[in-house]
Parts: C-alpha cells; sequence; structure tokens
C-alpha cells in the first residue's frame, strides 16, 4: 500500500484548493497519521530542505502516511512564461528531490495549453511585476514542441517505480478530495470535509485592465481584443494548442488507461475553444459616451448646452474635473467613447492661472486652497510663474515648481486627463474617440459635437458665453521657453489631440 504521495501541480490546475483542503482537515489527517506539507511550509526554506526536516519528524509509525504538494517542484510560472517553455527544468528540479525523496504515487493535474498559458500569463501579471508577453513571445509559447507529454516522461524517468495518476483539470476541478482518495487508495479521506469554494481564480478582466492601465501599457491593452471576450491568443493560436493538448491526452490515454487518467470522457470529445473572461462587474452600458471635462477648453459652455437640452440619452455621461481617461475605462469599460476639447498648452495654461487667482469667478466661487495661497503669494501673472520654472534663484524656481503642482487648472493638466500620446494613440485606434475638438473651433463644429453626444442642435456660441475678465498677457520669449521646456509631454500630447482631429475630419 501506497505511503507516501507527491502531488507536483501544475499550477493553475485547482492545486491551492487541494492544499488549502489538506490544511481545512489538519485535525482529522493528524488523528489518522497523515503529515502533509505544501505552501507555505514548503517555502521557509528551500523546497529540497523543507522536504528533508519533514522527512525527519514524520512518525516512525509504520502506518504513517506523507503528502507532499508542492507546484513549483516543477517550476515556476514565472519562468515558463520568460523562457516560453512548459516546465523546461522539470526533470532537473525533480531529481534534486528524488536523492532524498521517493513517494509511491504521484499526481499531476494537467489543463489545455491555450487556457493554461492565459490563465498563467494573466495571474502572474496581477501578481508581479511581470510584463505582458510581447506578441512574437505569444506567438512563440503556442509554436512551442513541449508539451504535457514530455513533462510526464520527465516525471516518469525520474520516478519510475512511482505510480503516476494524472487528472485533466476540467475533470471535477473542484474535488481534490476524490483526486487524493483515488491516487492513494486510502480510506482515511472519508472522514475529511470538502468546502469547494475556489481558489486564486483568473483575475477578472477589469483587474488586468487596470493593471495594465497603472502601468500605462497601452500596447498590451490593444492586444487584449474585443472586451467581455478577451483572449490573448488569436482563435488560430487557440485551435494549435488545443490540437497538441488533444494530442496529448490520446497519448495518455494509451500510456496510462482510464484507471490512472482522470478525465472527462474516452475518446476525447471536440471542442469549442472559444472562452471568456469572468468579470467581477459588467460596465453600466457597452456604448456609454462621456464627455472628459478638461478645464479651460469650453467645457463649462458645452455642459451649459447640454443642461438646457430635453433629449440628452441615458447613455451620456458629463464627466467632472475628476474624470480622466482611465477613471472612465474602469468606470464604463474599455470601449466606452469619448468626446473632449483641447487648446495650446499655453492659451490654457494662462487661463487656468488667471481663473484660479480670481477664484473663479464670475462663473464660479471656490476659494484658494492653502496651497494655492502660498502660490498666488509669490506669482501675481502667469508670465512670473512661467519665467520662474528655471530661475537662477533656487528659492524662487522651487516656488514655481510648487505652483505648477498647486494651482488646479495646472495641475490637472492634459497628463492628468489623457495620460500620454500612447493613450491617445491608443483609444483613436480603437475607435472610442467620437469628437476631439480644438476649443477654438467648437463654433464651427458644435453641431458636429452635439450630435456625437446625442443632444439636439443648439444656438450661440463659446464667444457670447464667455464673460470671465481677460486681461491682455503678454507672454515673454523667456516665458514662452521656459513653459515648453517645464511641460514638453503636455505639449506633445497636444500635437498629439491635433493630430488625431485632422485624421478623423474636423477642421
Amino acid at each position: 500500500m501506497a505511503r507516501s504521495i507527491l502531488h507536483i501541480g501544475a499550477h493553475r490546475t485547482g492545486t491551492t484548493s487541494l492544499q488549502r483542503f489538506l490544511h481545512e482537515n489538519t485535525g482529522t489527517l493528524n488523528s489518522n497519521e497523515i503529515e502533509f506539507l505544501c505552501p507555505p511550509e514548503s517555502r521557509t526554506n528551500s523546497i529540497p530542505q523543507a522536504v528533508a526536516l519533514t522527512l525527519e519528524r514524520r512518525s516512525p509509525s509504520p502506518t504513517g502516511k506523507l503528502v507532499i504538494s508542492e507546484e513549483n517542484l516543477l517550476g515556476t510560472m514565472e519562468h515558463n512564461i520568460q523562457t516560453g517553455t512548459l516546465y523546461p527544468n522539470a526533470k532537473s528540479n525533480l531529481e534534486r528531490l528524488s536523492t532524498i525523496f521517493q513517494p509511491d504515487v504521484v499526481m499531476l493535474s494537467i489543463r489545455e495549453l491555450g487556457d493554461f498559458w492565459t490563465s498563467a500569463i494573466l495571474f502572474s501579471l496581477s501578481r508581479s511585476d511581470m510584463p505582458f508577453p510581447s506578441k512574437t513571445k505569444l506567438g512563440a509559447l503556442c509554436q512551442a514542441s513541449r508539451t504535457w507529454t514530455d513533462v510526464i516522461d520527465d516525471i516518469t524517468a525520474v520516478f519510475p517505480k512511482a505510480k503516476l495518476v494524472v487528472r485533466e483539470f476540467d475533470h471535477l476541478k473542484d474535488n481534490p478530495k476524490r483526486f487524493l482518495k483515488i491516487a492513494s487508495g486510502w480510506p482515511d479521506w472519508n472522514e475529511t470535509k470538502l468546502n469547494r469554494r475556489p481558489q486564486n481564480m483568473r483575475p477578472a478582466e477589469d483587474e488586468i485592465v487596470s493593471i495594465l492601465l497603472e502601468r500605462r501599457d497601452f500596447n498590451a491593452l490593444s492586444r487584449l481584443g474585443d472586451t467581455w471576450d478577451t483572449q490573448i491568443f488569436s482563435t488560430e493560436q487557440r485551435d494549435m494548442m488545443y490540437a497538441s493538448y488533444q494530442s496529448d491526452l490520446e497519448k495518455l490515454w494509451a500510456k496510462l488507461g482510464s484507471s490512472l487518467l482522470e478525465s472527462r470522457e474516452n475518446p476525447i470529445p471536440q471542442r469549442s475553444v472559444e472562452a471568456t473572461w469572468s468579470s467581477s462587474h459588467a460596465p453600466k452600458t457597452a456604448d456609454q459616451t462621456v464627455f472628459l471635462h478638461i478645464g479651460k477648453t469650453g467645457g463649462t459652455f458645452l455642459k451649459s448646452l447640454a443642461a438646457a437640452a430635453s433629449d440628452a440619452p441615458e447613455n451620456l455621461t458629463l464627466g467632472s474635473h475628476g474624470d480622466t481617461l482611465i477613471s472612465t475605462i474602469k468606470k464604463f469599460g474599455r470601449k466606452r467613447k469619448l468626446v473632449f476639447f483641447f487648446r495650446d498648452p499655453q492659451d490654457r495654461f494662462i487661463s487656468g492661472f488667471n481663473a484660479r487667482l480670481r477664484q473663479g469667478r464670475p462663473t464660479y466661487d471656490v476659494t484658494w486652497t492653502t496651497a494655492e495661497a502660498v502660490a498666488f503669494s509669490f506669482f501675481k501673472t502667469p508670465v512670473a510663474l512661467a519665467e520662474a520654472l528655471y530661475a537662477n534663484d533656487e528659492h524662487l524656481k522651487s516656488a514655481a515648481r510648487f505652483a505648477m503642482s498647486s494651482i488646479f487648472h495646472l495641475k490637472h493638466n492634459y497628463a492628468h486627463f489623457l495620460h500620454s500620446p500612447d493613450a491617445l494613440r491608443y483609444e483613436l485606434e480603437a475607435n472610442n474617440i467620437l469628437m476631439c475638438c480644438e476649443t477654438e473651433k467648437i463654433d464651427a463644429n458644435l453641431d458636429k459635437i452635439m450630435s456625437a453626444l446625442g443632444l439636439s442642435s443648439a444656438s450661440g456660441s463659446l464667444a457670447d458665453r464667455n464673460h470671465a475678465p481677460n486681461p491682455t498677457c503678454s507672454f515673454s520669449e523667456r516665458a514662452s521657453e521656459s513653459l515648453r521646456r517645464f511641460w514638453a509631454n503636455e505639449f506633445e500630447i497636444f500635437a498629439a489631440c491635433k493630430l488625431a482631429a485632422q485624421q478623423m475630419g474636423q477642421s
């Protein structure tokens, strides 16, 4: 009768659920002289050291039994992804273990390759700083020659006398108790309790999108496919991996038979390789239209027209200054549509400075923050602030940098709302921008803007409704050069906005 079991995963095949089952039944297992080793205890030292310590203290009773469950004995998910190979070091890793431990039974779960790689990549992405694999690397994964058959050959080469029991992940994946019972033949499992709550599920789409957004990885974001049915591999790549997995199963049926291969049925059925994300929550609508209110570009004028309209659609959101390209993706999903205005950064700098200098009056009446009060005690004009950004006087330069990060409309700049030229290009290529109009061209494009928002045409103009004081401001060459240097990214985003507007035919 078997006295020792080695469960070696693999990753993303219900391994954590099996280990949790062992932990939750510690008392019952101990009373039946079953000792087990699994994470986190197995990783306190090196895994072989942890196994050695466990072997030293295991029960000397002839009826004592041992279960070791440690998926990292095969290798790690991150190493798999980095090398583009399925557990390339499995044999050498297991050989180091074999010098101190020879199990009677080896348990392994396998998973359809497309699902395995997708789950491993997304889970690693959510738990580490691992970058999203490039298109080239994903393509190499699909064509990799090493499959589950090769991994199993490595296992049998290291442990030739052990009984190998293989389970297909999709077969009763929420029942590790049954898997252990079949593998070991021990009746002791009858006394244990099973909690079927899933563990370490694949991250939901909104979590992955948030991670890529925080990393500003818009290239990866553009490769996630259509929202809510996202796959990181193409249909052709999935078909290729599924065919390889089916070949693996057929070989295993021939080698192990039904007594040692836990699978759904034999022969292996054809099945669709399409899979969908599980999302923790769906967006409010799939086609939400958001007006992104970038300060001092004409947004208040547009909002006044929308407020007066009687036909505002339900899927229209008029954003606040707190709404950004990224925050609206998190709220409404990657397929929400955007409308926004933009203007020359220097003009917006002057307007934003003066608006906060007069505390928003006459349209608003918003008292300075403490930081703004300090900033305006140093700088009375936008020219003075811009010139001080690279002043020789370190105290004055420091005050200028403080003011740029404190005055509301200056700290809420294009980088705040639109993030980067890459982000804009992503949104444009994804057809998510319905309208981006330069402030000076709002009046000429007003009908198009209202139509993009789903509103009826409106009369009036931005110039007629702008009643704010507009003091003369002659920007010096020094001020202009300093602002362009300090706000280089702002001018790059502005150029990207102009290019997007041109490409969309908005003159």
